[in-house]
């Protein structure tokens, strides 16, 4: 009777260490699956050391930015797809401009392009005429929800008073504007429409703003 109740208290001792390591494990997997550990592998170790044969690999996860790269690179994905990844947010050379032209597919005019990128635009000291305006046209622009995927990425009319050199990246552009509403002077425009911009969208489309007359009106299509 002493040994049938040992071996039952040994056997019912085995069988709750067995549902202990069980839930362990079970646990563990769960946690390196919230990690983002890979469980193929995970689960080819355990079988192995189980008795298992063969070998597995140990190729890691990448993160969500692919090969360990950090979110935003500077370069803007926008237009028809032709060297998209290579335009950058602020525009400083005539290629970077040619590359966001052939992305665009609206009509884009030159005329408040400076002249460093191919326009006929240039710096000269004139204030930036109804600056509310056309921030409140674009921030509307950005702000409506059809747009949500179609924001303002570039904007040219407008030059860096400190600098004399064109500025060209919406978030750029909107705090010189915003700076101008303030009474300083962070901003001129060029030569060329002192009230007027002209701003390119996600998808390639160009629009025209004239902060005098209070209007934001979208290019014609490439080829009409």
């Amino acid at each position: 009777m002493i040994l049938k109740k040992v071996k039952n208290e040994v056997g019912a001792t085995a069988i709750e260490y067995g549902l202990l390591a069980s839930l362990i494990a079970v646990s563990a997997i769960g946690g390196m699956s919230a990690v983002g550990m890979n469980l193929k592998n995970t689960y080819c170790t355990i079988s192995t050391h189980l008795g298992g044969s063969g070998t597995c690999s140990g190729g890691g996860s990448s993160g969500t930015g692919g090969n360990g790269s950090p979110a935003g690179s500077g370069n803007i994905t926008t237009g028809n797809g032709e060297n998209n990844s290579e335009i950058p947010t602020s525009i400083t050379t005539e290629d970077d401009m040619d590359k966001l032209k052939n992305s665009l597919v609206d009509n884009f005019d030159d005329s408040l392009l400076d002249k460093s990128f191919g326009g006929k635009n240039y710096y000269d000291i004139w204030s930036f005429n109804n600056p509310q305006n056309a921030l409140t046209l674009m921030n509307n622009y950005n702000n409506d929800p059809k747009n949500s995927n179609d924001q303002i990425t570039h904007v040219f009319g407008i030059y860096d008073k400190s600098t004399n050199k064109p500025i060209t990246s919406w978030q750029k552009a909107s705090e010189g504007l915003q700076d101008q509403i303030n009474g300083n002077n962070y901003i001129e425009t060029g030569d060329i429409g002192q009230g007027s911009l002209e701003v390119t969208t996600q998808s390639g489309h160009v629009y025209t703003i004239n902060g005098k007359a209070n209007t934001m009106t979208k290019n014609l299509i490439k080829g009409s």
